[in-house]
């Protein structure tokens, strides 16, 4: 994780991972290859101790906190003049104002993040048992820090995760493969579901309450070869956009804005190996036009086909995506997978219960095996 071929990485060298989001079950889901622990309502962030203060960052790399913890070299008091520092992945959880400790990426300059899973957790929960007062907060601990209980993905364990009291409120469950290692950006080693039992956002709800009577999405536009391309997070291409669309709301080439995702509109296409593949329905006429032409002269053909760049690299694509509404200025596109999940829970759901059939039949095939 060391950047520029360096030994130890500095902290604004490294970003945070961010989970893929379930859409089927894992073949291999299980006690012996996955973990799971409940998530924590809240915002992602990465925790920085160094230099003698304590920084928590959101996924869009802002400032959401600057404060002294006892972390190592999180405040004058815990180590100002070494250049070693601490990482953690957290949740910010507003409600008893607790950072809730998901993984650790650094810890005293060592990159615990090149070692698996079950390794990390092992030493999360070993090194903060040696700071106590990290769970109060005070003067020199303004946020208290918690390790977030950790089962193994049996029937038992993920019962436990599902159905137990925690200390925070939940949104949804964290599955993480045992013998994966922090990877930055979107991790299939890293894997989010939810649905109405653990979390009050299973469906995006401005209140918890009332869903948004529409599905929408933030994408990025890519004007490739005279081809409006709408792309999500990791530059997954999912969806052509449609010229008029873009022309009477001026949008162009690197613009981020919200789209309107119709029913019937998404499907998710992948073969045996991943790879996507062009399916039967919902396929989208592709706007096309010159190489170098501008707005003006982009056309809509008559025979609709998906670009090959489609079969190769989107999880998921979305026929009939309109403009919604604009994004702030420092917006960042959805993931694929996010649309999809989102999607999934308006039209089919993937239930607690599929998530148990599947659990035991991939038991029964280790069984087997």
């Amino acid at each position: 994780m060391a950047p520029d071929g360096g030994n130890v990485a500095t902290p604004v060298n490294v970003s945070a991972v961010r989970p893929e989001w379930m859409l089927e079950v894992p073949s291999d889901l299980g006690p012996e290859a996955w973990s799971v622990m409940a998530k924590p309502e809240g915002e992602w962030t990465l925790v920085v101790a160094a230099h003698g203060k304590t920084v928590s960052r959101r996924k869009n790399g802002r400032t959401l906190h600057e404060f002294a913890s006892v972390l190592p070299h999180g405040s004058p008091q815990t180590g100002t003049g070494s250049s070693d520092f601490s990482m953690l992945q957290c949740v910010f959880h507003e409600a008893d104002q607790t950072y809730y400790v998901v993984d650790v990426v650094f810890w005293k300059g060592l990159d615990v993040g090149a070692s698996d899973f079950s390794f990390r957790q092992f030493w999360l929960h070993s090194k903060l048992a040696e700071i106590p007062e990290i769970c109060t907060s005070g003067v020199g601990n303004k946020y208290r820090f918690q390790p977030i209980p950790v089962f193994d993905c049996s029937m038992d364990g993920l019962g436990q995760a599902y159905s137990a009291q925690m200390q925070f409120v939940k949104d949804g469950l964290l599955f993480f493969f045992k013998t994966g290692h922090y990877e930055e950006g979107l991790s299939p080693c890293l894997l989010a579901w939810k649905d109405a039992k653990t979390s009050r956002f299973p469906i995006d709800s401005p209140d918890g309450i009332h869903p948004y009577p529409v599905q929408t999405c933030v994408l990025r536009i890519s004007l490739v070869s005279g081809t409006l391309m709408l792309r999500a997070l990791g530059d997954d291409l999912v969806g052509i956009l449609n010229v008029e669309d873009a022309k009477a709301h001026a949008l162009e080439n690197g613009s981020v804005a919200r789209f309107a995702v119709p029913s019937g509109g998404l499907e998710v296409v992948q073969d045996e190996e991943g790879a996507a593949q062009t399916g039967t329905a919902a396929v989208p006429p592709q706007a096309s036009a010159r190489t170098g032409a501008g707005l003006d002269t982009l056309a809509v053909p008559a025979a609709p086909t998906i670009p090959e760049a489609a079969a190769s690299v989107a999880h998921v694509w979305i026929c009939g995506l309109r403009f919604h509404s604009a994004c702030r200025p420092n917006a960042r596109p959805d993931s694929s997978c996010r649309v999809a999940f989102q999607y999934a829970m308006r039209h089919d759901p993937l239930t607690i219960e599929k998530l148990t059939a599947g659990l035991a039949c991939a038991g029964n095939d280790m069984e087997l095996r």
